[in-house]
């Protein structure tokens, strides 16, 4: 990586990284980053909103309260510098790796070795007249924020949140130009298994995400998630199967290159906790809220940063 990347890189994580709340405020959505909400709706196999912008910032702030874990993928970007020639730019590209514990991610440039740590309480909640809810999948609404240096696309259930973001800017003047994505996921976890040896349980809702690299990355992707997990006792407490579907690409209006992507036979500690995988490869989740009602996560697959919510069945 050219050592120039250093000024750059930083800034572009304390710029970048929020915790968007859907609309806000009573603010007038304005328009949307994409291209045709109806033909997405169509293409996912979704509704009109079932919830306004307002509903859906009233409980933010309650959710925000209790909660005390988030999760952060890995965070894929790149920068360009400018030159004074007809030559086209330079981009540089960065990864940073995550590891998170409780309400804080710590990170590191694999090739720098910068590192820091993104807490929860750190997070901004934006708000934006343009966006707000955009469609209902398997009862739960996805809305969109949209800024002048930030895109996000996620959903806020009842006891956890969910989404991914693309940020963007200019740092040191004109001929520095950066981008970075990633896929997020906080809450109320219930901190626990279900106390039935045995039962079996199903979880179905959302996943969203972007590819990581590529000409389409930062582009919106939206397909189903189904989760279903076995409970026992023992050093394996549990086991899930998670399974996203239907993948398209809301930007493009078409399916994605890859439309299923699935994680098998994963262990889940007795706090409710499951993950799997190594960066780029990897799944990391929990259940939130009384009765285990949610789970929601991040996860890295097939060149696809994502994350998911879903609802008990």
């Amino acid at each position: 990586m050219n050592p120039s990347i250093k000024s750059i890189v930083p800034t572009a994580v304390a710029c970048a990284l929020v915790l968007a709340a859907c609309g806000g405020g009573g603010a007038k959505p304005a328009a949307s980053f994409l291209p045709d909400a109806e033909r997405a709706r169509t293409l996912t196999g979704s509704t009109a909103p079932t919830e306004t912008a307002e509903q859906i910032s009233a409980r933010v702030a309650g959710i925000l309260g209790r909660s005390d874990s988030l999760i952060i993928s890995t965070m894929r970007g790149s920068a360009t510098i400018r030159r004074e020639t007809t030559n086209p730019p330079d981009p540089l590209f960065f990864t940073f790796q995550t590891d998170c514990r409780a309400t804080a991610c710590s990170y590191r440039e694999t090739e720098t070795g910068m590192s820091g740590t993104i807490r929860l309480r750190d997070l901004e909640i934006i708000s934006s007249t343009r966006g707000g809810p955009v469609l209902t999948r398997n009862g739960i609404t996805l809305g969109e924020v949209v800024t002048n240096d930030l895109e996000a696309y996620g959903a806020w259930m009842l006891h956890s949140a969910f989404g991914v973001q693309s940020g963007r800017g200019v740092i040191g003047g004109p001929s520095r130009d950066f981008s970075i994505r990633y896929a997020l996921a906080g809450g109320d976890p219930t901190g626990s298994l279900p106390p039935e040896e045995g039962i079996s349980a199903t979880w179905t809702g959302v996943m969203v995400g972007t590819p990581a690299t590529g000409p389409a990355a930062g582009n919106i992707l939206q397909g189903d998630a189904t989760l279903t997990a076995t409970f026992a006792s023992g050093p394996r407490w549990g086991t899930l199967d998670a399974l996203f579907t239907n993948i398209k690409d809301i930007d493009r209006l078409a399916a994605h290159t890859t439309e299923t992507v699935r994680f098998d036979d994963m262990a889940v500690g007795s706090d409710g906790r499951f993950e799997a995988g190594l960066t780029g490869d990897r799944i990391q989740g929990r259940f939130y809220g009384p009765g285990h009602v949610e789970a929601a996560g991040v996860f890295e697959r097939s060149n696809i940063l994502g994350a998911f919510g879903a609802k008990r069945q």
